[in-house]
């Protein structure tokens, strides 16, 4: 190796004979030199079944952003980073020893996770670690095989020997755990593909033959998000390594090289996986496009394989245990750009204990814990507040009358209990398309509205989901702040990235329209936008009709895909068509709206999971198009839906007399909960509140944003035995002409006391 005349600042220290699961500390130095601080690493289990986490990237540099995103990965306290080559950025091999320096320099102070154990490198090597090269001669690399050797202590040369290969194995809990192959991509001239193809298969035919997961770490992706598919060294890698991924069941391959993120489908034998029926096949998904820390490139249109796109600097999180593997994709911000729960299926399994003994308890569903609590409750004035459903004046469940005579009609009919198509009943998804948007709406009438049955509201913002996954990858979705609980993660486990916008106003419990406008302005061109069409959950307040005419303009403005959650059409006003005018005024303005819509309150069918996606095309052909992807989206996910509730629906609008009879049934509900709230607010005057309670009966629809702290609701449930969520959300169907001024004193009560 030639004499550097620059100033080295490394020190490099082959360790050997470490306890598993053992911390150990350290300082470096020499009584010369002096002593750095004492820092502290830990070693990871031997254990195959142990749970750990590590985070992975690449494509590093030495930049702000660069040192921004390791701070975020060391906050994910990793048991150790793999980093997919080019590490820092210097095509000239002296100063690259500079740059490689500083970058390790960085790393060193910025890459320790809170609990002050440092994170360990586990490198690929990259174009850039051989002075931005491909094929290269070894004396184009010697630093960087001396600072991160591939082989374990009794197979090294030695480190002033440079005949070190460029990839080798790493495992995690011993060979029958996780193994990672770090692979050189082409950029050793005498680490030929082949060679390293034949050193894999003769790996995991013995030694490695019973590992739970198996990995590859590399720089040139096999499926690039920038780079072409044709490019010479993607081919290269997709011919010699991609068959032994797909031979030996690799759950994922970390890719590097294009700046960018990428998640692509499952794939075997460069195709998309078919949905495994033997558990043979279940595809290798591949993951990244290192983006560390330089600058984010274009991102051309989709292509084929691709499941999620991004132009974002990150890192992935990746969460092992011996039941699945999960990820998620963090930016600058520490915002997720998706986050997966699917299951990973490890290859073998070794229990040391019960089957399901590593599964962790979930946390409690919080509107779920009020009613937990409120049935252990036995006082007999107790309330709740918190249940999601429509109670009549008794409290009790409501069946309407006209449900009643359409099972009565059904039943009569003598009807069959075969499969529903895929895309649902049909007549039900005709008719909850014209209830929607209007019998007279012209895409109607053009035949441009593709509906298909869902499981209710859930699985109408699911398929959404997985559909803009798949057609408008990179797009970000954004939902109001607060918002259903479910949108978030129905988003993020889809693998749309989600954002918040700004929506209500706490100091008057309204709309803070100015900061939804303009939040709205600023999201990228092309973003989903998320807007409940009627009766806010969990606020109760919406827009004016002026104000949705704005947000129409804006929308159409910013090429944004405006995506409506419509749980309660009739029930929020008691009128369907006023309900639904934000709707049918986007759909005027030209808007190619997504619509998901529940049928569980408006018609008392909650156990009935009924509800319908719909989307809105330019043309009928586009139309057929859509309608053929979301069946084939939908074929995996529950093949067929459920046919009662939607005969029900469906016998009620196609019939005259039961139409009408719905009409005045969702009329009465939404009165009901429109009195209780004016009985609330005259109660709680009557016993000498003195605070603004206009807010009660300017929110509209089931639920009800009080303006309680968590404090007066802790009290409420203590003193009163009054059940709501701690957010201060109630809801008023459970509020009854027996209870109301019951309520009304504890509230006053609470407000007016401080404790």
């Amino acid at each position: 190796m030639p004499h550097l005349e620059v100033a080295r600042f490394i020190h490099w220290v082959h360790l050997t004979n470490l306890t598993p699961n053992t911390t150990y500390y350290f300082s470096c130095g020499s009584d010369a030199h002096g002593w750095s601080d004492e820092r502290r690493f830990k070693t990871q289990s031997n254990d195959p079944n142990a749970s750990y986490t590590f985070v992975v990237g690449g494509d590093v540099d030495t930049t702000e952003v660069a040192e921004s995103i390791s701070k975020i990965a060391a906050q994910q306290s990793p048991m150790f980073a793999l980093v997919g080559g080019d590490l820092a950025y210097d095509r000239a091999q002296y100063s690259c020893y500079r740059i490689v320096d500083k970058w390790l320099d960085t790393w060193q102070k910025v890459m320790v996770t809170p609990e002050g154990n440092s994170i360990p490198i586990v490198s690929a090597v990259g174009n850039h670690e051989v002075i931005g090269d491909y094929q290269a001669s070894r004396d184009r690399i010697p630093f960087y095989l001396r600072y991160f050797p591939q082989m374990s202590k009794e197979n090294d040369p030695g480190q002033d020997v440079d005949s070190r290969p460029s990839y080798g194995a790493l495992t995690i809990g011993g060979p029958n755990g996780t193994v990672i192959m770090r692979l050189d991509s082409g950029h050793i001239a005498d680490a030929t593909l082949s060679k390293q193809a034949d050193y894999m298969s003769n790996a995991f035919d013995n030694q490695f033959k019973n590992s739970l997961y198996r990995f590859a770490l590399y720089h040139v992706p096999a499926y690039p998000t920038i780079r072409a598919y044709t490019t010479k060294y993607s081919a290269d890698i997709r011919e010699k390594f991609v068959p032994v991924f797909d031979k030996y069941k690799f759950q994922i391959s970390f890719e590097n090289h294009d700046h960018a993120y990428k998640r692509s489908l499952p794939l075997y034998a460069d195709e998309i996986a078919s949905t495994p029926t033997d558990g043979k096949i279940n595809g290798t998904v591949y993951m990244g496009d290192g983006n560390w820390g330089v600058s984010s490139r274009t991102l051309p249109s989709s292509r084929w394989y691709q499941a999620f796109t991004a132009k974002d600097n990150y890192i992935l999180r990746v969460d092992i245990t011996p039941k699945e593997i999960t990820y998620k994709a963090l930016n600058v911000e520490n915002n997720m750009l998706t986050r997966s729960n699917r299951v990973f299926q490890p290859i073998f399994r070794y229990y040391s204990s019960g089957r399901w003994s590593k599964v962790q308890k979930g946390p409690e569903d919080p509107i779920l814990g009020v009613s937990v609590a409120f049935n252990k409750d036995t006082s007999p004035s107790k309330i709740n507040l918190g249940v999601g459903a429509y109670r009549d004046e008794n409290g009790k469940p409501f069946v309407l009358d006209c449900v009643k005579k359409a099972d009565k009609k059904i039943f009569e009919a003598g009807v069959d209990h075969e499969y529903a198509p895929i895309a649902g009943v049909a007549s039900f998804n005709q008719l909850s398309a014209q209830l929607a948007l209007g019998e007279d709406s012209a895409p109607l009438k053009e035949k441009r509205v593709v509906t298909v049955q869902a499981i209710s509201g859930t699985g109408a913002l699911r398929i959404a989901a997985e559909f803009i996954a798949r057609f408008l990858p990179g797009a970000t979705a954004y939902v109001p702040n607060p918002t259903w609980g479910n949108h978030n993660v129905i988003f993020a486990d889809s693998g749309v990235p989600v954002k918040s916008y700004t929506y209500y106003n706490p100091s008057n419990c309204g709309l803070n329209f100015e900061g939804m406008f303009k939040d709205i302005q600023a999201a990228p061109n092309g973003s989903v936008i998320l807007l409940h069409a009627c009766a806010h959950n969990p606020t109760g307040v919406d827009p004016s009709l002026e104000q949705w005419q704005k947000l129409s303009t804006l929308c159409k403005e910013k090429q944004h895909f405006v995506l409506f959650d419509f749980a309660y059409q009739g029930f929020a006003s008691g009128s369907p068509e006023k309900d639904a005018e934000p709707i049918r005024l986007f759909v005027k303005d030209g808007h190619e709206i997504g619509l998901c819509q529940s049928f569980a309150k408006n018609f008392g069918l909650y156990g009935e999971r009924i509800g319908a996606f719909s989307l809105i095309a330019a043309t009928a052909e586009e139309a057929s198009n859509i309608e053929s992807q979301l069946k084939i989206l939908i074929r995996p996910m529950y093949s067929n839906p459920p046919v009662y509730g939607a005969r029900l629906v469906s016998t009620i609008l196609s019939n005259k007399d039961l139409t009408s009879e719905w009409r005045s049934e969702v009329k009465l509900m939404a009165d009901r909960i429109i009195n209780m709230r004016e009985q609330l607010v005259k109660y709680l005057k009557q016993h000498g509140s003195t605070r603004n309670w206009d807010h009660i009966t300017n929110q509209i629809g089931m639920f009800c944003y009080t303006g309680l702290t968590p404090e007066q609701v802790d009290r409420l449930a203590s003193e009163f035995h009054i059940y709501l969520t701690r957010n201060g959300r109630i809801s008023i169907a459970g509020i009854n002409s027996r209870n109301v001024e019951y309520l009304a004193k504890a509230m006053h009560k609470v407000t007016s006391e401080s404790k």
